[in-house]
This record gives structure tokens, C-alpha cells and sequence, in this order.
């Protein structure tokens, strides 16, 4: 519900089944989950240029949820979007970088 985060320009050919994502919330520990990749969507034949993004969705009570997203303009100039969910996994804390006494 906040929204924000950081950007970053992966330049990926082919994106991972699976990988770890790691956050620090604005409170509270650093956390970790294992996220499932969705599938680019397929983007419609003769569309010469259209985006892929990955996006990752914190949800409320350390869910956490990935989804690829192609956009792009079609035939009629009308702005388009396909998007793969894939399903939400739960964060846990991340105890690699806790203190221990």
C-alpha cells in the first residue's frame, strides 16, 4: 500500500524459475523470500517494440509476490498490458545478517 522501492536495469535475457529477493522494511528486521518467477507473457506476432518488467509485490504480513508485465502500444495506438502472476510466498526474517551475542 505504500509503494516505492528501487529500480534496477537487470539487462536479462531470459529471466530465473526462482530467486531470492531481500528487503529491509522501514521496521523491523531485514527480510528474505524465495520467489517464484512467472513466464514473460507472450506479446502479440508483428509487435515491434513492446517492455518487460519483473515486478516483486510486499503484500501485508511479510507475503511477498513476484509478476512479470509486457506493455505496449497496439495497431490502434492504444496502450496494452500482459502479466503472469506467480503465486505468494511467505518472507521470513533474514539471519544472515542478524547480531548474535
Amino acid at each position: 500500500g505504500q509503494g516505492g522501492g528501487r529500480v534496477a536495469l537487470l539487462g536479462l535475457r531470459k529471466l530465473p524459475k526462482r530467486a531470492s529477493f531481500t528487503w529491509n522494511p522501514p521496521k523491523g528486521p531485514k527480510m528474505r523470500a524465495q520467489l517464484i518467477i512467472p513466464s514473460s507473457p507472450k506479446p502479440p506476432e508483428n509487435l515491434g517494440t513492446y517492455c518487460c518488467d519483473l515486478e516483486i509485490h510486499i503484500l501485508p504480513d511479510n507475503q511477498v509476490k513476484s509478476m512479470t508485465r509486457i506493455a505496449y502500444v497496439d495497431l490502434e495506438g492504444k496502450y496494452q498490458e500482459l502479466f503472469n502472476e506467480g503465486p505468494t510466498v511467505m518472507a521470513v526474517q533474514d539471519e544472515r545478517y542478524g547480531y548474535y551475542y
